[in-house]
């Protein structure tokens, strides 16, 4: 064969050893399963790191959500003696959740309270930063309210004497 190439081509005898080689190389197909393994292994590595920063992120965003709707229905309450405000940041203050501001607005009156409050969520990743992907992010917000309604007010005077 090398004979033949080097005839073909009319290279020198170490050149026509060379590009032989170099076919014989190409036409072998011993080993190009590993290099498919191999491909898919990492392929089969990123989605297991996606899956494990997504389920991290989710196990916070729920965490935050559960904590923002059981403020917000404690700082609705009308006989709550405190300020909204400070029951929500106690709330996530106590949860270990207050590196993440949180934005309450209040609006009350004699017989009703309405408590909104929004924050965000943000979760650095640690496998999806391979390709790119530095955090996940996500708005989490709640509003309650209480009111009472049919407010009667009676007034009683005792003129007997």
């Amino acid at each position: 064969m090398l004979a033949r190439l080097r005839r073909a081509i009319g290279l020198d005898p170490y050149r026509a050893r060379v590009f032989g080689g170099a076919v014989r190389l190409a036409r072998r197909d011993r080993g190009s399963i590993i290099v498919l393994s191999l491909f898919l292994f990492l392929g089969i590595l990123m989605v297991a790191g996606l899956a494990v920063d997504f389920a991290h992120f989710e196990e916070r965003r729920t965490r935050m959500q559960a904590t923002l709707d059981s403020a917000v229905l404690a700082a609705a309450d009308i006989n709550q003696a405190l300020e909204p405000t400070d029951v929500v940041n106690d709330y996530f203050e106590r949860a270990g959740l207050d590196d993440s501001p949180v934005n309450v607005s209040v609006n009350e009156g004699l017989n009703f309270r309405s408590v909104k409050a929004t924050t965000r969520v943000t979760v650095p990743t640690m496998f999806v930063r391979l390709v790119d992907v530095d955090q996940f992010s996500s708005p989490a917000g709640s509003t309650a309210e209480e009111n009472i309604g049919n407010v009667e007010i009676s007034l009683v005077l005792d003129v007997s004497g």
